[in-house]
């Protein structure tokens, strides 16, 4: 994603994408540019916000483009991890709300077998 290679030549920290929304501010964060409970959970509608969800759902390349192949494999997926690097914290489902999943006991499990695979494999 655009983003992404933004983030590696010019500013280390950048989250959102790199569309343009006004004079001054571009790019939606893409965690929040999903239609489930968009602008929900911290998301902002300011466009100059580090949090702006876009102007729509899916308004972003990445995130429709992301969505569009989820899609077509139907029910082939049996689960679906995002790794982000800042803050190095195991998020779960769903960031909207405080309430837990049916299966959250078993995800913690999960999260917690999969930080300590990754802290050996990369540190």
């Amino acid at each position: 994603p655009d983003g992404f290679a933004y983030s590696h030549t010019t500013n280390r920290l950048w989250r959102k994408t790199r569309q343009p929304y006004s004079v001054l501010c571009v790019g939606a964060d893409p965690n929040r540019n999903w239609p489930y409970q968009w602008m929900q959970g911290g998301a902002s509608n300011n466009p100059c916000s580090e949090t702006y969800a876009g102007p729509s759902p899916l308004s972003e390349p990445s995130t429709l483009s992301l969505s569009s192949f989820i899609n077509s494999l139907g029910f082939q997926i049996e689960a679906y991890i995002s790794f982000h690097s800042y803050s190095q914290m195991l998020l779960l489902p769903y960031g909207h709300t405080t309430d837990h999943l049916d299966n959250y006991e078993e995800l913690m499990i999960i999260g917690e077998q999969a930080i300590v695979d990754l802290e050996k494999r990369y540190g």
